[in-house]
């Protein structure tokens, strides 16, 4: 009876010990599994903006004249890549009695997965999780030494897709159209205004999915102040240009 009664212990003890491994074990590989699966999708993001990043440099380089075109390879990891018109800027050169406006719908390249979008804007990388929005990688826009550059890039979509998603990769080619000073002008070979004739120049955010980025950033630079109607950098020296650029996709 004692040796019955000892076999039935052992074997409650063997079925305990057992149902605690298994768990422990489902618990484990339930728990990991999803923390690795959450990092594999962090993963992935932080390689879209590094992309994302790389084909800005392709845009920095059109607009700096060092090429006509460039092109490079964007993998979709099944989110979509588009170009919207979701994006609009004024720039307003102050003078002494008079301003110099110009409004830009500059248009953005825009990554979208899960309720993450990653986007090329007006020279800018901006990345907006949620509600919490910033930028990624700074526009060409300066104000230092009582000079500002403002440099406004406009994206004209060419051909018929104007967006792509799914997996695989797609060649995303970026061509320079057009470009030229808008600030100081010259008409019919005549100098209209001097770059140092300015004394300020205000930047407006009129449309974009990103406004919290933009604000962030403007609020964090040295020598842009928000104002009424912008951003202001008090500058005697301004130089605004403008940079029109075709962007297509090729799968």
């Amino acid at each position: 009876m004692i040796a019955d009664e000892r076999a039935v212990s052992d074997l409650v003890g063997f079925i305990l010990s057992f149902s605690i491994i298994l768990l422990s074990v489902s618990v484990v590989y339930t728990g990991g599994f999803a923390a690795i699966t959450d990092q594999q999708e962090a993963e992935q993001m932080h390689n879209t903006e590094r992309a994302m990043t790389v084909l800005a440099e392709n845009f920095r380089d059109i607009e700096r004249g060092n090429a006509p075109t460039r092109a490079g390879e964007f993998r979709l990891s099944g989110g979509r890549l588009s170009l919207d018109r979701a994006a609009r800027f004024t720039v307003v050169v102050g003078l002494n009695n008079s301003t110099v406006p110009v409004t830009v719908r500059t248009r953005s390249l825009s990554y979208e997965k899960e309720g993450t979008e990653i986007s090329y804007e007006n020279g800018a990388v901006l990345r907006t999780d949620g509600e919490f929005g910033f930028m990624a990688r700074a526009p060409t826009v300066t104000c230092r030494a009582d000079r500002a550059i403002v440099s406004l890039v406009e994206i004209d979509p060419r051909g018929n897709r104007t967006s792509t998603s799914g997996e695989g990769s797609v060649l995303v080619t970026v061509t320079k159209q057009d470009s030229g000073i808008y600030y100081p002008r010259q008409e019919n070979g005549t100098v209209v205004n001097e770059a140092d004739a300015a004394r300020n120049v205000t930047i407006r955010v009129e449309e974009s999915r990103h406004e919290e980025g933009w604000e962030n950033w403007f609020e964090e630079r040295d020598g842009w102040n928000q104002t009424a109607v912008g951003y202001t950098c008090e500058a005697d020296t301004v130089v605004v240009r403008t940079t029109k650029v075709t962007v297509e996709f090729l799968r």
